[in-house]
Order: C-alpha cells, then sequence, then structure tokens
C-alpha cells in the first residue's frame, strides 16, 4: 500500500475466494461430486488459456491456473509458457496443429485498448513481474481478434479487474469475445447509487476512488445472468494457518489501503495503545515510493510481501478490514480467516450469500467501533477462538482452491451439456440455476 493510501493499480496497468452445489435443484456435498476433478484425464474438458506468464502480489491469476490443472486437460499459451518460434506461427496455427479445445480461455489481458499501438505508444506492465519483453503485451491484440471470430467455446475469467471504473469500450470488447464469464457475481456487486460522498473523508481515498467508479460491470451483470460463473476470492491450502489466538502475539492487524474504515479503525486502536501487528510494512512501501523503487513488477518483492502480509496475519488475534469504497467482499475477507484470525470487519456485499454469519464465524463492526469489537472479543477468548475456527473452516471448504475447482467444473460440464444457465451465491453455498 503506498503512503498516499492508494492501492496498487488493478493487475493490468497499461502505457499511460465449495463443499455443496445445486446440481438440477439438488445439493451435493463435494465428496460426491468429486469426479468431476478426478485425477484421470479422462472426461476431462480441454482447455486453452491465452495469457501471460507473470506475477502479481495479488495470486489470484496463479491460482486460477492451479484450478485449471486440477479440473481440466490446460494448455497454457502465451509469454513465458512457450518458446517466441512456437508463439511466431500464431494461436490459429497452434490450435489447428494442437487442438481441437472444449474451451479457449483468456482473460482481462484480452480486453484491453489496442488502439494505442496504432498511435505508436508502448505497452507495458506497472505491476507485475515478468521474465520476457514486455514488447511482447501486444500480443494481447492478438488474443482478441482471435476470440472475436473463433467459432468454438469461449470464456473470459475477470478475477483481478476494477469492475468500477470498467470503460464502454472494454464492456463492448468483453462482450464481442466471450460466450460465457468467470467473475464475481451480481450478489456481490452492487449500484453505485447507495454511495454517499458526503459521508467519505476529506482527501481520503474512498472520496477520491469515488471519482472514477460507474454502474457498467453491475449493469452488465444484472443483464446477463446466465452468462455468469459466479466465482468471488478464494485461498489456497498454503495460506491456511491454524494457530491458536493465545499463541499470537499483538491483537490486531488492519492491513492494506488506507480505505476510510480502515484509517478510523488503526486510529481507534492506536488513541487506545494497541499495538499492531504488520505496521512496519507501510514504512517499507513509503520508502520504496520516495526511493522511485516499484516492489510491485520484482519477483522476489512480491513474494517478500506476500510473505510479510501472511506473517501480519499470523502473528495478529483479530484483523479489521473493509469492503474499500463500493463494500466488495475483497480477498482479505478470506484470507483474515484463512490465517486464523478473527475476521472483524463491515459487512460487504455478499456477506451471507458467502457464507459468513455475525458473532459465528466473523464479527461485523465499523472502523469507528472497533474498540466495541475488542472489549467484546477479549471478554471470552474462547468464543473469539471459536469465531476463528469457524471461519477458517469456512474459507476452506467453500473458498479455497479445490472448492473453486468443483465449483467451476460444475459449470463447464452444464456449459458442455447445454444446459448452464446461470450461477449464483446463496448462504455459503455455490448454485447453479435451472433454465
Amino acid at each position: 500500500m503506498p503512503p498516499n493510501g492508494l492501492p496498487p493499480p488493478s493487475p493490468l496497468s497499461w502505457a499511460d475466494d465449495s463443499n455443496r452445489h445445486s446440481l438440477a435443484g439438488q445439493t451435493m456435498t463435494g465428496s460426491e461430486f468429486q469426479p468431476a476433478i478426478d485425477n484421470d484425464r479422462q472426461g476431462r474438458p480441454t482447455v486453452l488459456y491465452l495469457t501471460f506468464d507473470v506475477g502479481f502480489l495479488n495470486p489470484t491469476r496463479e491460482l486460477l491456473c492451479d484450478i485449471l490443472r486440477t479440473i481440466a486437460d490446460v494448455t497454457f499459451y502465451g509469454p513465458g509458457y512457450l518458446p517466441p518460434e512456437a508463439l511466431s506461427k500464431g494461436i490459429e496455427a497452434y490450435v489447428t496443429a494442437n487442438g481441437p479445445f472444449d474451451f479457449i480461455l483468456s482473460d482481462e489481458t484480452a480486453i484491453e485498448d489496442f488502439s494505442i499501438l496504432d498511435r505508436g505508444q508502448e505497452l507495458r506492465f506497472r505491476n507485475h513481474a515478468c521474465k520476457f519483453d514486455p514488447a511482447l503485451l501486444a500480443m494481447g491484440r492478438d488474443y482478441q481478434n482471435f476470440l472475436r471470430k473463433y467459432d468454438g467455446m469461449r470464456l473470459v475469467a475477470l478475477l483481478q479487474s476494477d469492475y468500477y471504473n470498467f470503460s464502454s469500450q472494454r464492456l463492448e470488447t468483453l462482450e464481442s469475445i466471450s460466450d460465457f464469464y468467470v467473475t464475481w457475481g451480481v450478489e456481490f456487486i452492487d449500484t453505485i447509487a447507495g454511495l454517499d460522498p458526503a459521508s467519505m473523508l476529506e482527501g481520503g481515498v474512498n472520496l477520491l476512488a469515488f471519482g472514477h467508479c460507474n454502474d457498467r460491470y453491475f449493469e452488465f451483470l444484472k443483464r446477463r445472468p446466465e452468462k455468469i460463473i459466479s466465482c468471488p476470492q478464494f485461498i489456497s491450502e498454503a495460506e491456511i494457518d491454524g494457530t491458536r489466538l493465545a499463541a499470537r502475539r499483538f491483537d490486531w492487524s488492519v492491513l492494506g489501503a488506507d480505505y476510510d474504515a480502515r484509517v478510523m479503525a488503526r486510529e481507534a486502536l492506536d488513541q487506545a495503545g494497541l499495538e499492531r501487528s504488520g505496521d512496519w510494512i507501510r514504512y517499507i512501501l513509503g520508502a520504496a515510493q520516495k526511493l522511485k523503487v516499484n516492489l510491485y513488477n520484482k519477483y522476489a518483492t512480491i513474494k517478500l510481501l506476500q510473505w510479510a502480509f501472511r506473517r501480519a496475519l499470523q502473528q495478529s488475534r483479530f484483523s479489521f478490514t473493509c469492503g474499500s469504497f463500493v463494500n466488495w467482499p475483497i480477498r482479505k475477507y478470506y484470507e483474515i480467516p484463512a490465517n486464523g484470525c478473527v475476521l472483524v470487519c463491515e459487512r460487504s456485499n455478499g456477506f451471507a450469500e458467502l457464507g459468513f454469519v455475525d458473532k459465528e464465524n466473523a464479527v461485523v463492526c465499523s472502523g469507528g467501533d472497533v474498540l466495541d469489537a475488542h472489549a467484546w472479543l477479549t471478554a471470552d477468548m474462547d468464543r473469539a477462538q471459536a469465531i476463528a475456527d469457524a471461519g477458517l473452516h469456512l474459507v476452506q471448504e467453500r473458498h479455497s482452491v479445490a472448492a473453486r475447482g468443483r465449483q467451476i467444473a460444475s459449470a463447464l460440464a452444464r456449459i458442455q451439456q447445454g444446459t448452464f444457465a446461470g450461477s449464483r451465491w446463496r448462504g455459503g453455498v455455490f448454485e447453479l440455476l435451472d433454465s
């Protein structure tokens, strides 16, 4: 988090997270559904993923690759995955030689505005690490052009996008290159009409970001529900830490960008003299910015920051977060309980749909009321431990890589059968809708 409080830019910065499923109206447990992700390659869909092999602070894209390796025969096409000589022949030649594929998938890299290349501008990553020539980012235009004319089944995964500031051009491109979308469902995004800029801190991140938001993606989700594989954020098994609360050094952590609720929570905890875990991370990022050193585009520093964030959570008993200025269930809603902390948070969009229940597997409060939550939690540490355990269990069973694999596999099976009618989350359960 840069010292000005703004979060790192969304994954692509160009030139300028269930064990139950509802199938045909019947709920199935993860064990009953296991054949859909059996390691036997027979019967698994074949997927060609048009993308770039890059590193990013948010590991969601890499974890999606892990999911695909589990549920499909997946081939990764793009710089970093294939040698230049193979890429030089083009996607059509590759598909002809190596296909057919049941699905061709891409992501944010295929929906950018590549017209800047025609104006002599360059494409580059600001906050990714890569081991190939950044000029190869222009291949995203090849992905886009190929998908526009491809007559097979097309998917686009949009799991690292700022949905609140989609341009009309990006949406038009998105709908022209894909048949189905792996993205957050409409249950997790709400209209910006409910946001009140007058309630936002003067000069704060919320008010600054509010000036750039729109409802285009929200309206898209409402208009195309039958095309949506609802896929909120998820965590990997490597992020799980069940260290007991009593063994942790700090009471609190409040990590991430300076959204208003987090600023208020930090101020309240500091005034009460409660030491916070991980606060040093902010000073490291601030020093790097002053020295004009980008820590977000190097593999080593990305790994270091990821470790530091997890370590801060693993050292704290309780961790407060919010859903940014748009009240989304961002990744911290899953990372905090995965690391064994009590999730203390504002109630996000889709909070109940994800399976969260106040004072059962999380504690709901505003940033300004964090000391009330502290008093309630510390009054009965056995109760606090039970909440932490329940939160960890929820994300491990419903919002892990393994769980998302089962959920996405069930949706792909429906698509192949021609019976997919959309999906949603309700009460912590991923459901496939009936047509």
